[in-house]
């Protein structure tokens, strides 16, 4: 990934591309790792949330995104919604054991974030990552402190350090 001011470029599966022509692709140069690939733009906004506005290196903006990834999949796998006023259409979609197998990883992988990073770490960039909140709401005051933002920034990029070990990154 490389910055862009407030965007990451990353190579994302090219969705114009069949899963045959793509098959054919790779079995045709099977040592290339961008074939079937495409260039996209990704705001960091959509990819970090709230740290986003933050000055980060490369394994903390990949820590970040992991662990939105991570947080956003331990929902998938429940009840799927159905639309009974359209007509029944087989759409010949994946076995819904593989997206409950997908929620059930996402989960146990976010019990394994809570045992190593600890629950106050991973609330605290809960707080950032996903609900987006700033310092100052953070901080707990309508009157901004500098001393009290900074400690819960420094806070922020401990907890971030220690996902990045979790990772390996």
């Amino acid at each position: 990934m490389r910055n862009l001011e407030n965007h990451v470029v990353r190579e994302v599966d090219d969705p114009l591309i069949s899963t045959a022509e793509l098959a054919h692709q790779r079995q045709k140069r099977p040592s290339s790792l961008h074939s079937g690939k495409i260039s996209a733009v990704v705001s960091l906004r959509t990819l970090i949330g709230g740290l986003a506005g933050y000055k980060l290196s490369e394994p903390q903006i990949r820590a970040a995104s992991r662990f939105k990834s991570v947080y956003e999949g331990r929902d998938t796998g429940g009840v799927r919604a159905s639309d009974f006023s359209r007509p029944y259409v087989d759409s010949s979609f994946k076995s819904a054991n593989v997206e409950i197998e997908r929620g059930e990883r996402a989960r146990r992988k976010y019990r394994e974030i809570i045992d190593a990073l600890g629950r106050k770490h991973v609330n605290l960039l809960e707080s950032v990552i996903i609900k987006e909140y700033s310092l100052s709401k953070l901080a707990g005051k309508k009157r901004r402190s500098g001393y009290k933002e900074a400690i819960i920034k420094n806070n922020i990029i401990n907890a971030l350090n220690e996902l990045c070990l979790f990772f390996n990154l």
